[in-house]
């Protein structure tokens, strides 16, 4: 049941796409970036992200809920369990994956609110900013805000630019515009 709802196998094969490594490429010409995601598959690090803020955590590392152990996931057992030596033989608590159920409190959102409130760029890709707190973000940026997403959003009317379409063509056009002033 645990890998049927966390396919960590699976997610572990994906590859990021046009978005994850833009965000990247701007990091390495020395921008400072900050993601922040609610995505929980470790796209954004395996691009080479540096700086992310995962608001509902990962699926590559668990927590024991008793001891406080984390383990990096994938593990081979069916359910896996904490290993630490206690005083009185292995805990052996099951694992809980580090993302955020269901009641769980959202990770990293103070900082997130901080880096927001001081960027000179907010920029939101492809996100519905329906799922709540994530969906007040933008309300918190000073600077200018850009919103590039496939569908309209009842956050539209925040944004000083909305591009609408496919995440890959509006990055690739991005990229054009900036490539073409050096």
């Amino acid at each position: 049941m645990f890998r049927q709802v966390f396919p960590i196998e699976e997610l572990a094969k994906a590859n990021p796409n046009e978005a994850h490594l833009f965000l990247s490429e701007l990091e390495n010409m020395g921008k400072d970036i900050v993601v922040i995601t609610q995505n929980i598959d470790g796209l954004h690090q395996k691009s080479g992200s540096q700086n992310v803020l995962e608001l509902h955590g990962t699926l590559f590392s668990a927590t024991c809920p008793k001891c406080k152990t984390v383990y990096s996931l994938p593990r081979e057992e069916e359910v896996p369990r904490c290993t630490r030596e206690r005083p009185k033989g292995v805990c052996g608590s099951i694992l809980k994956p580090d993302v955020v159920l269901f009641g769980d409190p959202v990770q990293h959102f103070p900082e997130a609110v901080e880096r927001i409130q001081h960027a000179d760029l907010f920029v939101a890709i492809g996100t519905s900013l329906e799922v709540s707190p994530a969906n007040a973000l933008p309300l918190y940026a000073q600077g200018k805000k850009v919103l590039i997403n496939r569908d309209e959003t009842p956050m539209d009317h925040h944004f000083d630019l909305v591009i609408r379409g496919a995440i890959r063509d509006a990055i690739s056009g991005i990229k054009g515009k900036l490539t073409s002033r050096h």
